[in-house]
């Protein structure tokens, strides 16, 4: 069969699958596409139905419901029509031979075997079921329209199969015309006609195809000719290659670096000078030595290995062959030398030929040695920097201890008002020096790169107003005004290390206080941004105080650097505080960053990135809408917090800052009888105070019964409620969520909880009963921790030494142990794990053991755990500490413990 008509037929072939294809696949197609809208328009036509019915069911009106019916049944292909409400049938209209069958819903038209499809649509309102339609719809035209679509393909396919056939003929008829052109060209140049060319017509590609055959044709003569041209000049470049040779031999000798060329064997083919002088082997002597000679025994079976497997594997660019390695060579006298050496294989010829390049390396590996002697010297100075200040802080936490817990109990002692000043003062300069201490550990862990952080769930609007909360004592020392604002797009919940955020903005919010004599400190805290799973949070300490220089900023996060030198005098402190709050922000990914004038306070900007929380916000528990409050304070910033977090929660706010004018105010109100649901007002204001405001407006008779909350910076005030008004007192700087639950407590039960969230609760030392035993080397350690525990309502028995404990462990139960861990004869560690072993032999109940040790860093807290004891209270310890542990731990406990590992 020529290629001519294999060409005709089988294109038309092809071209007859295709249209066969088509029609069936296009056939489907309809019919599918008019069912899908038959469903889609029965739908619509169902809900349009019992939207508009739904009211004429509700109200049972049969008569306007079987006019819907009669209308439908005439406007479209619907053939019965059911409406029910939730009890019975209502009306019905259509066919009766349908409508005495049972309703069967369908859910596509292939499901119908009586040409009908079938549809139930519910009707409700506002959310409640009022009943439902059933109704059916002819799929007859769908069919209809099929068979129709059907009897037409037949003749659609011989149509497109005989218009196919025709085009084959043609298609095939002009293709081999050309090639046959083609033909007779590569015979001509086969015979030996090189030049050759064939007549060109038209412009497709088998047009393109023969001039590019003429176009090599042409080629093929001029490099016939050129051949004849190179064969007259080959014997006169055979002289230069001579000459080419000799020449490149000089500059290969001259290389500084050993070149050796070696067969597919090993066998070495071409040295240079270099190579001599490194193997102290002549080249006429190396030259047929396999080149294993130069190598020690595990390196020539390694050498063996790679250059086999490159043989066999054919791969060129071998990874081992192209890069450089480090090796070591044998000289003549069985010396080794350090080298660094690169193969490359050639193909010379069809024979693969390898040549490397050898480099002495032996002063480069002397200098690496010293380079990783004086690294060693360094980590074991380093080493020896944290075991001294681990040692040291340990030395100085034992003595801490016994000053401040003995501070503290002298404080609860009857102390006249001069003393009581001098014990505080004592024990505030005791906290200072600890500060210090916990400074130079943190930065220790930051040069030793032991730092790191915690990722938990936790509440950053609780954690911010804490710290807030915290260094609002100092504020209040100073008179100065504190505020804490949180944006409303702040999340309640995020991961993160809360512990190492509070100490950031404890030590900024310290800053602004300590370097701000009047005026106020603000700590606000937004969302810049949100990207893949972070919360990007923004946190600005702004204070009003002596400001910063573009000179002393640049140095302000260096360790052991102070703005100004006079600073350390005036002020006190490491140093340390900010480098270690900013390596804090870094691992955080973020940074801190300040805004400042010399004169005109300053603003330290955190930006870091907190892993977002899945938990949903909380509901509001009450709605403010249409509530209105009044805020009368002086301080700005205090009435934008305020109105903020009133506006947030849907309240209509307004603010004035004068007594005098808040009272002209509420008096014109008086005459126009608008009035407010809630007062808040500021303690300290100039003129009037809070108190003196609140009784004047609670004077008005329309504002009589309007409750009244007092904020101050002054902590509690004392008043009269019921000639004032007041029905809450709050402490600035204001919690927010307090702040609305307190607002929504009067809202929704018409009083005000008057429970502070920041009051402190004494604890009842008879709260906590058992036996603990007190394991302690130190005399002092021992009064102070026996007196606070004894005041605690516990009995306390002490042992001396880590020995001593196992063995009154052993004839005597505890509730509870606190373990010193650094102790002669036995310590602590020793002493948990032996406790451990003792009550696993006897069968005991694991008693809660607690370390007490001045280690405080994080590597001691783990060796605790591992020695089996329960939790690590650092010292120097007080009374909170005990009462944590002692809550967490013992049964009697408000709260109950975790569970015990012992591990």
């Amino acid at each position: 069969m020529s290629f001519r008509l294999k060409t005709i037929l089988g294109v038309a072939i092809i071209e007859a699958i295709l249209v066969i294809i088509l029609i069936t696949f296009g056939i489907e197609w309809l019919h599918r596409s008019h069912e899908k809208e038959l469903i889609k328009n029965t739908n619509s036509i169902a809900r349009v139905f019992a939207a508009t019915a739904k009211d004429a069911v509700a109200s049972y009106d049969l008569a306007t419901l079987d006019q819907f019916v009669r209308e439908l049944l005439a406007t479209s292909d619907t053939q019965y029509i059911r409406v029910y409400n939730t009890e019975s049938l209502l009306v019905s209209g259509g066919d009766v031979r349908l409508l005495a069958m049972p309703f069967l819903d369908d859910e596509n038209v292939n499901e119908t075997e009586d040409s009908i499809f079938n549809l139930s649509v519910p009707i409700t309102e506002s959310g409640f079921d009022l009943g439902r339609i059933e109704l059916g719809v002819s799929t007859a035209s769908i069919h209809k329209f099929i068979d129709e679509a059907k009897a037409k393909a037949p003749w659609i396919g011989v149509v497109g199969i005989s218009l196919s056939a025709l085009f084959s003929y043609f298609l095939g008829l002009y293709l081999t015309r050309q090639l046959a052109s083609l033909r007779q060209g590569a015979e001509a140049i086969e015979g030996g006609e090189i030049g050759y060319e064939i007549t060109v017509k038209g412009t497709d590609e088998i047009a393109e195809t023969i001039r590019t055959f003429n176009r090599m044709s042409h080629k093929i003569r001029d490099q016939y000719d050129s051949l004849q041209t190179a064969l007259s000049v080959s014997k006169d470049m055979a002289h230069t290659l001579y000459e080419s040779e000799v020449y490149t031999q000089a500059i290969l000798d001259n290389v500084a670096d050993a070149i050796v060329s070696t067969n597919d064997k090993g066998e070495i083919e071409a040295v240079n000078i270099s190579f001599e002088k490194m193997t102290g082997m002549s080249r006429e002597e190396s030259i047929g030595r396999n080149i294993n000679q130069f190598m020690f025994d595990d390196i020539s079976e390694m050498h063996n290995d790679y250059i086999s497997n490159f043989v066999q594997s054919g791969k060129r660019n071998s990874i081992v062959l192209q890069n450089k390695r480090e090796l070591i060579l044998r000289n003549r006298s069985g010396g080794a030398i350090p080298i660094e050496v690169a193969i490359r294989p050639i193909d010379v010829d069809g024979e693969l030929v390898f040549v490397g390049l050898m480099r002495d390396i032996t002063v480069r590996k002397q200098i690496e040695q010293e380079l990783l002697d004086a690294k060693q010297a360094a980590e074991n100075a380093s080493l020896a920097k944290s075991e001294f200040l681990a040692n040291m802080s340990h030395e100085i936490r034992t003595p801490m201890n016994g000053v401040l817990g003995m501070l503290q109990l002298l404080r609860k002692s009857s102390l006249d008002a001069n003393q009581q000043k001098y014990v505080n003062t004592a024990i505030g300069s005791a906290d200072l020096l600890l500060n210090v201490l916990n400074d130079i550990l943190d930065f220790s862990k930051i040069e030793a790169g032991k730092l790191s952080l915690e990722e938990i769930e936790f509440n950053i609007r609780q954690t911010v107003e804490d710290v807030v909360e915290l260094v609002s004592g100092q504020a209040r020392e100073k008179s100065l005004e504190l505020a804490c604002y949180i944006a409303d797009g702040v999340p309640n919940y995020v991961y993160g290390d809360p512990t190492r955020l509070a100490q950031i903005l404890v030590n900024l919010a310290s800053n602004a206080i300590k370097f701000t004599d009047q005026g106020e400190v603000a700590v606000s805290v937004s969302v810049d941004a949100a990207e893949a799973g972070y919360d990007c949070m923004e946190i600005d300490v702004k204070d009003t105080g002596i400001g910063i220089s573009e000179a002393q900023i640049a140095r302000l996060f260096k360790s052991f650097s102070q703005a100004d030198g006079s600073t350390s005098r005036r002020f006190g402190g490491t140093g340390l505080g900010l480098a270690i709050s900013q390596t804090i922000a870094q691992m955080m990914q973020g940074s801190i960053e300040v805004e400042s004038q010399e004169g005109n306070g300053s603003t330290f900007k955190l930006r870091i990135k907190l892993k977002q929380s899945k938990r949903k916000p909380e509901a509001p528990p009450v709605s403010f809408t249409g509530k209105r409050a009044l805020i009368v304070d002086d301080n700005e910033t205090n009435r934008t917090i305020m109105q903020a977090y009133l506006e947030a929660v849907g309240m209509e706010v307004m603010s004035m800052e004068n007594p005098n004018d808040t009272l002209k105010l509420l008096s014109a109100n008086e005459k126009l009888k608008a009035t407010f649901d809630v007062f808040i007002v500021d303690m300290q204001m100039p003129g009037m105070d809070g108190v003196q405001l609140a009784a004047r407006i609670h004077a008005h008779t329309m504002y009589h019964n309007v409750p009244i909350v007092l904020v101050s910076s002054l902590g509690q005030i004392a008043y009269d409620k019921q000639s004032s008004g007041i029905v809450l007192s709050l402490t600035k700087p204001i919690r927010q969520q307090f702040f609305i639950d307190s607002i929504g407590n009067y809202f929704r039960n018409n009083s005000l909880d008057s429970a502070q969230p920041n009051t402190v609760h004494h604890v009842d030392t008879s709260q906590f009963q058992g036996k603990v035993l007190l394991v302690e080397d130190n005399i002092v350690n021992q009064m102070v921790a026996g007196e606070i525990l004894s005041g605690l309502g516990l009995q306390i028995e002490i042992a001396e030494n880590g020995q001593q404990a196992v063995a009154m462990y052993r004839q005597q139960s505890f509730d509870m142990v606190f373990m010193d861990c650094q102790m002669p004869i036995m310590d602590g560690y020793e002493a948990s794990k032996e406790i451990r072993k003792l009550e696993q032999s006897l069968n005991k109940t694991p008693v809660p053991i607690i370390a007490l040790t001045a280690n405080a860093m994080q590597q001691d807290r783990e060796r605790s755990l591992a020695a089996g004891m329960n939790d690590h209270l650092p010292k120097p310890v007080t009374e909170s500490g005990f009462i944590q542990m002692l809550k967490h731990f013992l049964p009697d406990g408000e709260s109950s413990g975790d569970q015990l590992d012992v591990g």
